[in-house]
């Protein structure tokens, strides 16, 4: 899949008065309900944000590399992007199931959002930093999380939904298009990406390419009482 991606470093954890996403508590005893400075729910003060979907759950013939201390990770660097945590679980989902050794092809994409050698390149160049394929692979979660911030910080406060998230993993300068590629306009780039567009009208747009995201998400982590 063609990239057009930028990518950039996390600040600091927000308070639960600044998270626009804190939810109220409900069925605690199984839900995961995390504060963006503490982890793990603390039994004196109210929750930041309570997942939708069991991220923790095990799928068959797949390794769960999710962790509460990933959660956590997730949570901060959410509330920093001003996104929801759920959406950005949604789209590693997608990307890699959470893998973050995941690389399909060898010398392709590779990590918790499938990273090129484009967006690699431009995190060396904006931090002054020296990441490689391998040594992104070789991260654990938590770790590439912190990567994974970099890639997305560009749109910090832009990405209202989980088709903006998605869109700001695979082509960061597109995510307040409502149309990505127009056979058209762009040409090359529609043929690169012509699986997205899922009707065939020669236009991928952003509602299309986040359907299979939404598929996964809701097939494989709903809660099993959902």
């Amino acid at each position: 899949m063609k990239c057009d991606n930028l990518l950039c470093l996390y600040g600091g954890v927000i308070t639960i008065e600044e998270n626009p996403y804190k939810l109220k508590r409900a069925q605690i005893d199984f839900r995961k309900i995390f504060n963006a400075g503490k982890g793990s729910e603390d039994q004196n003060s109210e929750p930041d944000y309570e997942f939708k979907y069991d991220w923790m759950k095990e799928i068959p013939r797949r390794v769960n590399y999710v962790t509460e201390e990933a959660l956590k990770k997730v949570v901060e660097i959410s509330a920093d992007l001003e996104i929801d945590p759920d959406d950005l679980m949604a789209v590693m989902a997608f990307e890699s199931w959470f893998n973050p050794h995941e690389q399909i092809v060898d010398g392709g994409p590779c990590g918790l959002i499938q990273f090129t050698q484009i967006a690699i390149d431009q995190i060396n160049s904006d931090n002054g930093t020296a990441y490689t394929k391998e040594s992104i692979k070789q991260m654990d979660m938590v770790e590439q999380l912190d990567v994974v911030y970099l890639h997305l910080k560009p749109n910090a406060g832009k990405m209202k939904n989980l088709e903006d998230v998605y869109v700001g993993v695979f082509a960061s300068t597109r995510v307040k298009n409502a149309t990505l590629y127009d056979i058209n306009i762009e040409p090359d780039y529609y043929e690169q990406n012509k699986g997205l567009d899922l009707n065939q009208d020669g236009k991928t747009t952003k509602s299309e390419a986040a359907k299979k995201v939404i598929e996964r998400r809701d097939t494989y982590f709903r809660y099993d009482d959902d």
